[in-house]
């Protein structure tokens, strides 16, 4: 039986060292982060290799989705290429943060995932499908 629900995300260093404050300071009833397997956090291996679409690429692409009836999947693709912005920042785009024709980012979104802590057993499970 689950005691503690929270909304956490995707495991990394920063919130990693957040759990252990909150739980040092009683913000939270324990440090839930030991009892997460190693096959939950995520890391990614450094990989050199340049994944960046070349200027003769983006150009086909941006030809390409011309000749398309435009959606809000093609719109942001669009934006995306001329932009260069990271998924994240598009995806966290609001009508607020555009003024004139002037487009400000201001956050990004990040993959969040929901965690069940039980207390008693000092488990934690992923709940299905985060």
């Amino acid at each position: 039986m689950a005691l503690f629900s929270a909304n956490v995300p995707s495991q990394n260093a920063s919130n990693i060292q957040h759990n252990t404050f909150a739980a040092e300071n009683d913000y939270i009833p324990i440090n839930f982060i030991p009892s997460i397997g190693t096959s939950e956090l995520k890391f990614k291996e450094p990989n050199h290799r340049n994944k960046a679409f070349r200027r003769e690429e983006r150009g086909k692409l941006l030809k390409h989705l011309s000749s398309l009836e435009p959606d809000g999947y093609i719109l942001s693709i669009q934006l995306a290429l001329y932009s260069t912005f990271r998924v994240g920042e598009l995806r966290a785009i609001r009508y607020e943060d555009v003024t004139g024709n002037t487009l400000m980012i201001r956050h990004q979104l990040v993959e969040e995932s929901e965690y069940s802590v039980d207390i008693k057993y000092h488990k934690v499970t992923k709940a299905p499908g985060s």
